[in-house]
């Protein structure tokens, strides 16, 4: 009887060594897991917070300073230049009925212009050859970047830029091929090559309505002259018609046109949501008033403001942007104006009363002289001690009259700021993610 209870026992303790074990090991796999999602939720981020994280800034905002021009070492060191007919009706504010279009040695891709630092896309253009000018691409890059870094968002889309002749800059990504541009599609912000519209059996291209880049047939739409958007499906079924009658008489009357894209300084914008697969218009509301709002930072204006209709000749166009430089976006922006008051707003102000203006390109004076209706005009520019005029530029604003600025080295700027980096919040917490002046 002893001997057959301490079979039991040894059977019994075997057991419950076998059973410890097991909740051992369970236990531990508990207290992993645990530990696992304590660390995700620590660390989990808004969708928001998850895309800013990639861009480069997205919590640095540079400080406006508050700066001011010698006047007397503009005083102390000018030279004259001449201009000639060479310098009538061209440069960046020029917006007379004479100016003419950019020449293909101005222009460059704006498929540069849409990536981060880190080679990530952030913006989709309607067709890797449309051009703009070369020296708006930085400023452009940048403000893609800065939006995407506020906002999270990939979804602009810049779909037109410079039209012209000269609008014929070889350029293709990688595994695209010329056939393939032609066809009317566009880039996503993924670097997928979404066509509008396919070519059937017959090698007929048919472009009332597109594949997205699953394989899925996504119906082509509509916009009215306000920019509102109805999708040729729900227009067939309000007239009890097909999506094909619908497409081909919309497609006969030719969309409204925005001024202002011969010399390559134009931008419209579009927005392309990935997941739906589909264009829509860009409205400027909500996340997308960044643009209004923001622009002039980067040399960039809403060419078209609301309500200025009668100043600018248009209706309102919240997707056609104009790059102008940063320091006439800034006059503009600062003093409410638009395009088209600038040359006037300018008249006051000559090279012994420049207006100081102050952007995040640093300090430049700015000023406005009448040509003199002769073969050439002799402007004023700030010079070296040597007597070499400093760079300048000069535009002709088909009004007769030339506006110059010129970005002062420092040893020409009295400081009364200082540019710095901070971040959305300093150390009490206060929010300073606006730019101060």
């Amino acid at each position: 009887m002893t001997a057959n209870n301490k079979k039991i026992s040894n059977k019994q303790n075997k057991q419950i060594m076998a059973l410890e074990i097991v909740l051992l090991i369970l236990f531990t796999a508990a207290v992993a897991v645990l530990g696992i999602l304590l660390y995700k939720n620590m660390h989990k981020k808004s969708p928001k917070d998850q895309d800013s994280s990639q861009a480069d800034s997205s919590s640095v905002i540079e400080v406006i300073p508050e700066d001011a021009a010698d006047i007397s070492k503009l005083s102390e060191h000018f030279t004259y230049i001449s201009l000639d007919e060479s310098y009538k009706n061209t440069g960046l504010l020029c917006i007379g009925e004479n100016a003419p279009a950019a020449s293909k040695g101005d222009l460059q891709p704006v498929y540069n212009a849409v990536f981060d630092k880190n080679g990530l896309q952030i913006a989709s253009v309607r067709d890797a050859k449309i051009t703009c000018q070369s020296d708006m691409i930085i400023p452009l890059n940048d403000m893609l970047i800065d939006f995407y870094s506020e906002t999270g968002l990939r979804t602009i889309m810049i779909d037109r830029a410079f039209v012209g002749e000269s609008n014929t800059v070889e350029y293709e990504p990688e595994e695209t091929s010329e056939e393939e541009n032609d066809d009317g599609g566009f880039y996503d912000p993924d670097g997928n090559y979404i066509t509008f519209g396919y070519t059937d059996e017959n090698g007929v291209f048919h472009d009332d309505g597109y594949y997205d880049s699953y394989g899925n047939y996504m119906g082509y739409g509509y916009y009215d002259s306000d920019g509102n958007y109805t999708p040729y499906e729900e227009m067939a079924a309000a007239n009890n018609t097909d999506v094909e009658t619908v497409s081909s008489t919309e497609k006969s009357e030719p969309a409204p046109e925005c001024a202002g894209h011969d010399d390559g300084y134009s931008l419209d914008l579009s927005l392309y949501f990935k997941d739906k697969g589909k264009t829509t218009a860009f409205d400027g509301t909500e996340d997308y008033s960044w643009f209004a709002e923001n622009s002039w930072k980067y040399g960039f204006i809403l060419r078209y403001p609301e309500g200025r209709d009668d100043i600018t000749g248009s209706a309102y166009m919240p997707a056609h942007f104009r790059y102008v430089g940063r320091t006439a976006a800034r006059v503009i922006h600062d003093n409410d104006i638009t395009l088209d008051e600038l040359d006037s707003f300018m008249q006051d102000y000559n090279y012994d009363s420049p207006l100081t203006v102050n952007s995040l390109e640093g300090t430049a004076i700015f000023y406005s002289i009448a040509d003199s209706g002769l073969e050439t005009t002799d402007i004023q520019v700030p010079a070296d001690s040597e007597g070499n005029a400093l760079s300048y530029k000069v535009s002709d604003t088909g009004n007769g009259r030339y506006l110059i600025t010129v970005l002062l080295p420092e040893e020409y700027v009295i400081k009364n700021g200082e540019a710095q980096a901070v971040t959305d919040t300093d150390s009490s917490g206060t929010d300073v993610s606006e730019i101060t002046e």
